[in-house]
């Protein structure tokens, strides 16, 4: 699985002997624009390959951003990250990461469609055209997200009326 995250950092440039380069500014590698390469960072946006059948997890990636990451540019990371992790022998059936509007553009992108009448939740691998890439919201996300809602709410609406239609729409077993 290739996980995907975003997160929000304190600004910092630091230079770093060892690659001879300040770190701390955007960079997207390649995909970083011509006027963002001189902006302050403040977001990290990460990836790590965790396999199925094993404990360990291993960063992949790291980039540094100016606020959340352009959706264009997160397709293109994550096709780059799939085909990199690929050639390297791992075997990437899955996307996991979290709702964000951002992460669901660029997976929209790639032909994720959650639409009620034309629901696809994977895409064909990159590297390989005989297997597919499938999405996994991430749920402890989700959850968070739910928690949060509910902390910050004081009124609650529920609406019976879906729930009462969507029992009858369940022929029972």
């Amino acid at each position: 699985m290739l996980t995907v995250d975003e997160m929000q950092i304190s600004k910092h440039i630091d230079f770093r002997p060892d690659l001879g380069k300040n770190v701390g500014l955007v960079n997207f590698g390649s995909h970083t624009r011509a006027n963002d390469n001189l902006r302050q960072g403040d977001h990290a946006l990460v990836f790590l390959f965790r396999p199925h059948l094993h404990g360990w997890v291993q960063t992949v990636r790291c980039f540094c951003a100016a606020g959340t990451t352009p959706a264009v540019t997160l397709a293109k990371l994550i096709v780059e990250g799939i085909l990199f992790l690929e050639q390297c022998g791992a075997v990437v059936d899955g996307i996991v990461c979290d709702g964000a509007s951002t992460n669901r553009k660029a997976l929209k992108l790639l032909g994720f469609c959650g639409k009620l009448d034309s629901v696809s939740n994977k895409m064909t691998n990159p590297y390989d055209d005989s297997r597919y890439v499938h999405f996994v919201c991430d749920v402890p996300h989700l959850l968070k997200t739910l928690r949060n809602n509910l902390l910050n709410s004081t009124m609650f609406m529920v609406n019976i009326t879906v729930y009462y239609t969507m029992c009858l729409c369940v022929e029972p077993c």
